[in-house]
């Protein structure tokens, strides 16, 4: 089962991609219903004395256990971040691709056999004409398995939110939120 999300977010196609990278905006997606922590305590953009904390920024060959909880109390499972790049061509140009193939350990989530989420920031048209000020955000996760259908609703519901949150968190990028 593919989610596929193609929006625009009205920030420079390099904010949005260094956006892409800051473990902070990927945790406040959900906050405050799901709260995600690395596994160790830390909250997003905090580390606990001898605990995990998240990195600085995610980078290639990066990996962190993180536990997801509703409202910071119910826990609603384990997931593992997993982070590489990869290239894709699209329209006679190539981009780089941001890589989550981890994917749920533990809770309903882990109901999804594989895990492959994928994210690219590619120039709007007018971007390419001269005018910097907005990018294309693609955000694609596709799962399989035998229950993967099960949780697809879910996931599906939860992409349109994540969208929503996107948009409105690009307003705050160019003005130094993010990166």
């Amino acid at each position: 089962m593919k989610i596929r999300l193609r929006f625009e977010v009205p920030c420079a196609p390099e904010v949005a991609w260094l956006a892409l990278h800051d473990p902070s905006v990927a945790a406040s997606l959900y906050a405050p219903v799901v709260v995600m922590s690395p596994v160790g305590g830390a909250s997003a953009g905090s580390a606990s004395a001898g605990g995990a904390s998240w990195p600085e920024r995610w980078e290639p060959g990066e990996e962190i256990e993180v536990s997801a909880r509703v409202l910071g109390v119910v826990p609603l499972g384990r997931q593992l971040i997993r982070v590489r790049h990869a290239r894709l061509t699209r329209r006679g140009r190539t981009v780089t691709v941001f890589v989550d193939d981890g994917g749920p350990l533990t809770g309903p989530l882990a109901l999804a056999g594989s895990w492959d989420h994928r994210m690219w920031i590619e120039s709007t048209a007018d971007e390419r004409a001269g005018r910097a000020d907005r990018a294309v955000w693609n955000d694609r996760l596709t799962i399989t398995g035998p229950w993967a259908w099960l949780v697809a609703p879910g996931l599906w519901a939860a992409w349109q939110l994540r969208a929503v949150r996107l948009r409105r968190l690009a307003q705050t990028w160019g003005r130094g939120a993010a990166g």
